[in-house]
């Protein structure tokens, strides 16, 4: 089955692949974030358009089928470009996000909110006076929101105290509906609504750009089957700090073997025998429709059949561990290899030789 291929310049686009997992609960879902050259708001146009070619083609890499552009500054500056250069079907998240904001207003008052490129680009004015040639677009550039949301700063005085620097502008011209024009800004949707007020609806576009993914796969014959849709995340950077935005569970059970290490002089070069125990981790940015990440009863299950084959067992004999020393290190990486097939949103696999020593495999 073909994925359906998301990129953002970091953490963002995790709102997008959020809701077209909830809307698309069939469809397998590949993310890519560029954590290691964000942020992209800063970035020229000619910057942002080599960035997204080389994530497009990470992407089709994947073997997707469509690839969503969870990324407003790469819509605005990029997307028309990037369009002429692929055949796979590539939407953006600015149309989607406009759409609904014209419908929603009352006054035909609209502030939009973005990195310094996109608002600089005006293409969320154009787009709203070609729906709508009367309506009043106040649109403010907001740099420092992408690394506050990057940095985990999601609240406080210090972040408060620049929300209402960029926010007064809109305040003043009585907008009644507020585009957030980057995907990181709906993390900090609490803290503009609390300034904004209860009766400015804000705009975002994750949930239409899902809806938008669905008419095309469908009129494209491309929609999976009913069926568990599968995750692949993948960062260009600091996976460590990427997994802790999400939700995360862990299954721990034993194996009993024996082996010997080929080439080490010492104890373990003789033949004897370990009560491993063996640990893994799964993330998703989301639980699924019951509210788990994964059933922990399938995740043993899965896990159990592998580990029938090293169970009581000379490991030495097996063929994998005939080319490397079964050691703490490579065991984890085969149980790793032999159950990311079976789990695409596996993390990690950890492995304890004993109750003090253990070691950890992921990618």
């Amino acid at each position: 089955m073909k994925a359906i291929g998301v990129f953002d310049s970091g953490v963002g686009g995790l709102t997008v692949a959020k809701e077209l997992i909830k809307q698309l609960p069939s469809e397998d879902i590949v993310y890519f974030g560029d954590t290691a050259r964000v942020p992209y708001g800063i970035k020229s146009k000619e910057t942002v358009i080599r960035f997204s070619i080389e994530n497009i083609l990470f992407l089709l890499k994947q073997d997707v089928k469509l690839i969503c552009v969870a990324c407003n500054t790469v819509s605005s500056l990029a997307l028309p470009a990037i369009k002429n250069y692929f055949k796979v079907p590539i939407i953006g998240v600015i149309t989607p996000g406009v759409r609904e904001a014209v419908y929603a207003t009352k006054n035909r008052r609209i502030g939009v909110i973005g990195t310094t490129g996109t608002i600089k680009s005006r293409a969320y004015e154009s787009e709203i006076r070609q729906l709508d040639p009367k309506a009043l677009v106040t649109a403010v550039s907001c740099p420092l929101f992408v690394p506050f949301v990057e940095e985990g700063w999601t609240e406080g005085p210090v972040l408060e105290k620049v929300a209402w620097n960029y926010l007064q502008p809109l305040k003043d011209t009585k907008v009644d509906t507020v585009i957030l024009g980057c995907t990181h800004y709906p993390v900090l949707k609490h803290v503009i609504k609390k300034i904004m007020g209860p009766h400015v609806t804000l705009i975002d576009s994750a949930k239409q750009v899902a809806i938008e993914v669905k008419k095309i796969l469908a009129a494209e014959d491309l929609l999976n089957a009913k069926r568990t849709g599968k995750t692949k995340f993948f960062v260009s950077d600091n996976p460590e700090w990427f997994k802790s935005l999400m939700y995360s569970i862990k299954v721990e059970t034993d194996f009993s073997s024996a082996h010997n290490l080929r080439g080490y002089k010492g104890k373990c070069e003789s033949l004897h025998g370990h009560n491993w125990k063996v640990q893994v981790e799964i993330v998703r940015p989301e639980p699924g429709k019951v509210g788990m990440v994964m059933d922990f009863k399938e995740v043993k299950s899965k896990l159990n059949k592998i580990l029938e084959k090293l169970d009581h067992k000379y490991l030495n004999s097996i063929t994998y561990f005939k080319k490397v020393n079964p050691t703490s290190e490579n065991i984890a990486k085969y149980l790793y290899d032999c159950l990311k097939k079976k789990i695409p949103s596996l993390y990690a696999v950890k492995v304890w030789e004993s109750d003090n020593c253990s070691a950890t495999y992921h990618e």
